[in-house]
């Protein structure tokens, strides 16, 4: 059911408050880059050639295109505007632009990756949502999806320093918050993502009920909360139910297609 489904998209999440506010209310997370597990997020190296600006351009610069007033004035002041003050602020500035201005909700091509599990659906104890790509997409508005894309080393922006100008040769926004380091290559990832008009967005988006196909039931899921996550879910009858097994004298996961069968005196589920 699942391998023959190029389309579905995958997302594991833990069971808790979040995740069913989230399946109550169709809706999901649009978290800010500094907020995912990896440290890394968004992070760049500068490369600087030529000659550090005159005050004045500098002063101009950093009030129009930084929006830093009091740093400048201060500096100048001081006499320690310097090309490593320069550069940071420089630094601060794309990432204050990319944790305020992006919400990224992470996805993956795969279900059936057992450290996947273990990380984002609380040790196997959560679910994975699966999703229709297109359906998905379709339902929210302003929303990309794009293939995270694994390298050895940052990416780099250059910029050059001239007596009353600058040059920076800044990616996009969505190229900085879509790479990541190639120690993460078996997540596999997919990233919605949406650029914020206003820091103080709503991040929160809703999605087409019919675009969530199924719900895979982790391997160590407590029964009470498979009953709970049924109850919530039993008039979805478009949706599947799986479950993730340990497959036998292997190293790998199994999944079984059935509906959990609950049995309402004690909410004991058996499949």
């Amino acid at each position: 059911m699942l391998n023959d489904k190029p389309n579905y998209i995958y997302k594991f999440v833990p069971f808790n408050l979040n995740t069913l506010k989230s399946l109550i209310k169709n809706e999901l997370w649009f978290g800010k880059p500094i907020n995912l597990n990896d440290p890394f997020e968004c992070d760049f190296k500068l490369k600087f050639s030529g000659v550090l600006p005159n005050d004045n351009f500098l002063k101009k610069y950093y009030i129009e295109k930084l929006e830093i007033r009091d740093a400048i004035i201060e500096r100048i002041a001081r006499n320690k505007v310097n090309i490593d003050f320069f550069l940071e602020d420089i630094r601060s500035a794309i990432l204050k632009s990319a944790i305020d201005n992006v919400g990224i909700c992470s996805f993956s091509k795969n279900y059936n990756d057992i450290k996947m599990w273990a990380h984002y659906a609380d040790s196997h104890k959560g679910i994975c949502m699966v999703f229709d790509k297109d359906l998905l997409i379709g339902s929210l508005q302003n929303v990309k999806l794009e293939e995270v894309k694994y390298l050895n080393n940052l990416i780099e922006i250059e910029i050059v320093g001239f007596e009353n100008d600058i040059q920076l040769s800044v990616p996009k926004i969505d190229d900085i918050v879509n790479l990541k380091n190639s120690c993460w290559e078996i997540e596999d990832e997919l990233r919605l993502f949406i650029n914020f008009f206003n820091k103080n967005s709503r991040r929160l988006f809703p999605y087409n009920p019919k675009s969530l196909k199924g719900i895979i039931i982790g391997q160590k899921m407590e029964s009470d909360d498979v009953a709970t996550l049924y109850h919530l879910l039993k008039d979805n009858k478009d949706m599947f139910w799986a479950k993730s097994v340990k497959k036998l004298n292997s190293f790998n996961l199994d999944f079984v297609y059935t509906y959990p069968s609950i049995h309402s005196t004690y909410n004991y589920v058996t499949y």
